[in-house]
């Protein structure tokens, strides 16, 4: 990849998923570029993807989804990680799903086998409950093994979360809200391995429970699978999964959901 390219990413497709599996989302959000991307000293890469549907039934229905990546290198050691997605879907002016979240990381040298990670992370999914969910914190990575195909990191930390849900499961604010906040543990696995110049996959698996783990039984697994395949120089065809178990959400929804997306990328 050339030092200055810069990605222009349009999603043309995304699969509809059923509104019971969409009862909120994946927590954390992974840097899809590898250390080795960051070749120069001050290394800039922008990704922005949009996608959207108008369709005529027996009412309008509209759905438009709206996601951004913005990464800095800072003399080639320093990481700054940015990353955002905005969902909405709605008939004739009643919004059914409006939702949203912004992620930043910062990793100092990251290119040492290991480095601390700062995080920071807003996500609110108003329609189906979630007015605001806020997380900070902080992991130790340890990248385990390092090659020009694969990649295996782990990371552990701690972080606070706090929450704040409307009890009726949707906007209805009238039904009253939940608040719930406290200290989390936080695990997790990536695996990054590209066979062939032409296919990648990364696979990442979250773990966060709370430090009373066997008492409080209170945890919640996440898992995330992307893939691409290089159709051309600079097309590509995404293919992502993500899913998450939570044994005690603050209301009544699904403990587990999971959604999938299918796209083409540009690159320029």
């Amino acid at each position: 990849m050339p030092q200055k390219t810069i990605l222009l990413t349009l999603l043309l497709h995304l699969m509809f998923l059923n509104g019971w599996l969409l009862q909120g989302q994946i927590l954390n959000i992974e840097d899809p570029t590898l250390p080795l991307d960051s070749i120069k000293k001050h290394d800039f890469k922008m990704g922005f993807a949009l996608s959207g549907n108008v369709s005529q039934q027996q009412t309008l229905v509209y759905d438009a989804t709206a996601m951004s990546e913005w990464v800095y290198h800072y003399n080639d050691q320093h990481q700054l990680l940015l990353n955002g997605q905005y969902i909405t879907t709605g008939s004739n002016g009643t919004s059914l799903i409006n939702s949203g979240y912004a992620y930043l990381r910062y990793t100092p040298r990251f290119h040492s086998a290991f480095t601390p990670q700062l995080f920071a992370q807003f996500q609110n999914d108003i329609n189906r409950g979630l007015m605001m969910r806020q997380l900070q914190g902080a992991n130790l990575r340890w990248i385990a093994k390092q090659t020009s195909q694969l990649q295996i990191t782990l990371a552990s930390g701690i972080f606070y979360e706090k929450e704040q849900w409307n009890r009726s499961g949707g906007s209805d604010v009238n039904k009253g809200q939940s608040n719930f906040q406290q200290y989390k543990l936080n695990q997790n696995l990536r695996i990054f391995w590209q066979p062939h110049s032409q296919f990648e996959i990364t696979w990442n698996q979250f773990l966060q429970f709370h430090p009373q783990f066997q008492r409080q039984n209170n945890y919640r697994w996440s898992s995330q699978i992307s893939t691409s395949i290089a159709l051309s120089k600079r097309i590509a065809l995404q293919i992502n999964f993500s899913s998450m178990y939570d044994t005690q959400p603050v209301i009544s929804i699904p403990k587990f959901y999971f959604n999938s997306a299918y796209g083409i990328s540009f690159a320029l």
